[in-house]
């Protein structure tokens, strides 16, 4: 699927560039939470998002490096609330919400609509996954 992704976008090497630093900080942050399932899933649920933002951005440079950037950002605050799971997953929401990913989709409402509805499924997988280690398994 990455594959795809990236020979779509041959003549958009930002983007492509972009794509491929996203994937490393994700490796690196799932690799560095490998005994926190939960913490793992929202890793991974979020990175759908960052995805979709990104692409969102493709003709708004400024707007899709600032999405990259606070990748990282919130990968330390995530990391910082391991041990509050419920504020972590306030965080993860909010982090959807925020003014980057909003203002990237001020010119595509269904798109943002979409943003929407996603933001509230992973509120509600995660919400599932605080108390069952199990079921956050089988999302990963």
């Amino acid at each position: 699927m990455h594959a795809v992704e990236l020979k779509a976008t041959l003549q958009q090497p930002v983007y492509a560039a972009m794509v491929l630093s996203n994937r490393a900080t994700d490796a690196v942050v799932v690799k560095a939470t490998q005994y926190f399932p939960v913490f793992v899933a929202m890793v991974l649920l979020q990175a759908a998002t960052n995805a979709a933002a990104t692409k969102a951005t493709l003709y708004k440079p400024v707007h899709a490096a600032m999405v990259l950037s606070k990748v990282a950002t919130h990968a330390v605050e995530l990391k910082a609330t391991l041990h509050q799971p419920v504020y972590a997953a306030m965080v993860l929401s909010n982090l959807a919400t925020n003014a980057v990913v909003i203002k990237a989709t001020l010119y595509l409402p269904v798109y943002a609509a979409m943003v929407l509805l996603q933001m509230a499924m992973n509120v509600v997988a995660i919400k599932a996954t605080l108390y069952r280690r199990v079921f956050a398994a089988m999302l990963l």
